[in-house]
């Protein structure tokens, strides 16, 4: 039996999703995420219910799948070569996105943020193991397991930006981000170059 290729997407469907997106984060601003039904997401963009369900199972899919293409433009364009240099990265990109969206954040945080949160560290995390893999593939050899070090990074991104939101960034960005790498610097007894 052959196995099919994932398909490319075509431009109709990067419209539809991009349009859902925009939809979404418009309805956010207005109302609470469980309050939010797919049928507003599709009136919203002007999209079908019917090409929502042929990308999407549910909600909870969609917003998955929004939180994965986040991270995917606040993900590192370079290759890098250390968890730390992922953290500074994404910090660096997650802070830009955030302020540019910062009332629907804000709003997010105040009303579902652990939902929206919870997701989004498991997206980070995910992408942060597979980095891990790569390296101990290379040279480094961890003290600690590769999940436990992708977590710990994933959440103290997704926590830290959370924390930033909720108190209307109290620090400027550039403070946040010296502070992190502080703290990533001196946390950094768990891995070792061979």
């Amino acid at each position: 039996m052959i196995k099919d290729k994932p398909k490319r997407e075509n431009s109709l469907t990067i419209k539809n999703k991009n349009n859902l997106t925009t939809a979404f984060l418009n309805l956010l601003k207005v109302k609470d995420y469980d309050d939010i039904s797919v049928i507003d997401l599709c009136q919203e963009a002007g999209v079908p219910r019917a090409t929502f369900y042929n990308h999407y199972i549910d909600k909870y899919d969609f917003t998955r799948d929004c939180l994965i293409r986040l991270q995917r433009r606040v993900s590192p364009a370079v290759k890098v070569h250390t968890v730390d240099e992922y953290y500074c990265i994404i910090m660096n990109n997650l802070l830009d996105y955030l302020t540019e969206y910062k009332q629907i954040f804000t709003r997010i945080n105040e009303i579902n943020g652990a939902v929206i949160s919870y997701e989004l560290q498991k997206v980070f995390s995910h992408d942060i193991l597979r980095l891990l893999n790569h390296l101990e593939d290379k040279w480094v050899t961890l003290d600690v397991p590769a999940e436990l070090v992708a977590e710990f990074y994933a959440g103290g991104i997704v926590s830290m930006c959370r924390w930033w939101v909720s108190h209307q960034c109290t620090y400027t960005k550039e403070e946040l981000l010296r502070y992190g790498a502080f703290m990533v610097d001196k946390g950094r007894a768990f891995a070792r170059l061979e």
